[in-house]
């Protein structure tokens, strides 16, 4: 949405009352080692390699979503602790963006089908199955800052479960993460090249969520980063 000096007068103003903007809190992730610099001026609580951060979604329409990112000083303004914004954020992200998992040939069939037309992207999909590409694409209905839907209660372990086992993450983007079962672990060295390769050559720098790959642990119910010579829980 396009920033105006107008709209920057109307959201300034919309910043000192916080009744109006309880309902508006949300939470995205991001990389923390790129945002190290940022992550000193937002409340932020750590995941893996990451950092969930909050933001106000002051408006959302057909031509996009106006957000801003909530720094210190505004949970100081509002007198609310990192954990009454936590709390919020959940709450509100959840119900204004709920989480969609759909399987990866879906999906592709879809962008085939706006690209192509109807009939050319049935005849290049229609031998795709689950089977065949038993991978799922998990982000939210907005498809904005839809991998932080891995940390909506109970998707994963859905997840996990509908799939018949433990979950690899991959980080497509910090709009969607892409999930499959965790087995061939001598392939995940691969997949993490794949995803390295992928951030390098088509997901703008901004975009980026991390490098690693993540193994969620359904009998545990937590998420760890597997390749980069690190195993911690989040």
């Amino acid at each position: 949405m396009e920033i105006n000096e107008n709209l920057i007068k109307e959201v300034d103003e919309m910043l000192l009352d916080f009744s109006c903007l309880r309902n508006k809190i949300c939470f995205k992730l991001i990389n923390a080692e790129k945002n190290r610099e940022l992550l000193k001026e937002i409340p932020h609580l750590p995941f893996c390699d990451l950092a969930v951060v909050f933001y106000l979604l002051l408006k959302q329409d057909e031509s996009g979503q106006l957000t801003t990112l909530i720094q210190n000083k505004h949970i100081h303004m509002w007198g609310l602790t990192l954990e009454e914004v936590s709390r919020l954020a959940s709450e509100n992200t959840t119900r204004l963006m709920p989480s969609v998992l759909e399987l990866i040939f879906e999906v592709l069939k879809k962008i085939e089908r706006e690209e192509l037309g109807e009939n050319v992207c049935e005849e290049r999909t229609h031998e795709l199955s689950e089977e065949q590409l038993p991978m799922y694409v998990l982000t939210n209905e907005k498809g904005f800052n839809g991998a932080g839907a891995m940390l909506y209660p109970s998707v994963l372990e859905q997840a996990a479960q509908r799939i018949g086992g433990d979950l690899l993450i991959l980080p497509s983007s910090v709009h969607e993460v892409i999930l499959l079962k965790a087995e061939n672990r001598q392939d995940w060295n691969w997949l993490r090249e794949m995803v390295c390769s992928i951030n390098a050559e088509d997901v703008p720098e901004e975009d980026v969520l991390s490098d690693n790959i993540y193994l969620f642990e359904r009998h545990i119910g937590k998420v760890r980063v597997v390749t980069d010579g690190r195993t911690f829980y989040a």
